[in-house]
């Protein structure tokens, strides 16, 4: 029996590397893994049918944390005892004077974003400010520093996880050069025009150029002042994209600390 170690990217498994990653997953009633003959593309697929395309450059490790959360979220009788939690994140977009263009990162994880472009951003710290978590995560992607000041939050999502989990993500906007960023970790930095944002766009995040253009919207003329948004993500047939649906309300926004 091959050894794959967890870091192996699934573009990478052999079909002998797939039947091992299967055997595996199928001892654990998880589903299985499976890579089209047509398109080359790659798929999970859970006990109950429900299909997850994934990245190529997914890793092996990725794959079983998409399992086992799945399968927590679906398995008979769990439900009910489902520690309910939220996390809280940041994400930034930072245009440049013109506002042509916006700087974004070529998310590798979680395993459903793999691949896909995001703003830039992280978790926040217990105990943190907003503010203060989108300074530290910008300055630990990019490099470079910035200030509580430069930003501007425009809008607050709230949602439920796959898994059941609460989630909240802060979006904030700033200008500045955006020639000095550099890819400080293994997700890269990109610099896109804003004309090559659009909905649809297979790789980025569904709800991206919405919130692009709400951005450039607020930072234009400051309206809206402040978007409180509801998001959640359910599926449609196997091989369809997620329909998302969002409920959106302007509000009055929170000072910054």
């Amino acid at each position: 029996m091959i050894s794959i170690p967890p870091t192996t990217r699934i573009g990478d498994l052999t079909p002998q590397m797939v039947s091992q990653v299967n055997e595996g997953l199928s001892g654990e009633r998880y589903g299985k893994l499976t890579r089209c003959e047509q398109n080359g593309s790659w798929h999970y697929t859970t006990p109950g049918g429900l299909i997850h395309t994934l990245c190529p450059d997914a890793i092996v490790d990725a794959v079983w944390e998409l399992a086992r959360a799945l399968n927590c979220a679906t398995a008979p009788g769990t439900a009910a005892k489902m520690k309910v939690e939220k996390q809280s994140y940041v994400a930034g977009f930072m245009f440049d004077r013109e506002l042509t263009c916006v700087a974004l990162i070529r998310k590798l994880k979680p395993v459903w974003q793999c691949g896909d472009l995001n703003g830039i951003g992280g978790k926040v710290e217990p105990g943190e400010f907003a503010f203060v978590a989108m300074v530290r995560e910008f300055a630990e992607e990019t490099g470079v520093q910035t200030t509580a000041q430069q930003w501007s939050q425009f809008v607050e999502m709230g949602g439920t996880n796959d898994d059941g989990g609460k989630f909240r993500v802060d979006f904030f906007a700033a200008i500045g050069d955006v020639t000095q960023l550099r890819s400080m970790e293994e997700e890269q930095v990109e610099i896109v025009q804003l004309k090559d944002v659009y909905p649809k766009r297979e790789d980025m995040i569904d709800n991206l150029p919405w919130l692009v253009a709400l951005a450039v919207d607020h930072l234009q003329d400051g309206r809206p002042s402040f978007v409180m948004a509801e998001y959640n993500r359910a599926y449609l047939e196997p091989f369809m994209p997620p329909k998302a649906g969002s409920r959106v309300i302007e509000h009055g926004r929170d000072p910054k600390p």
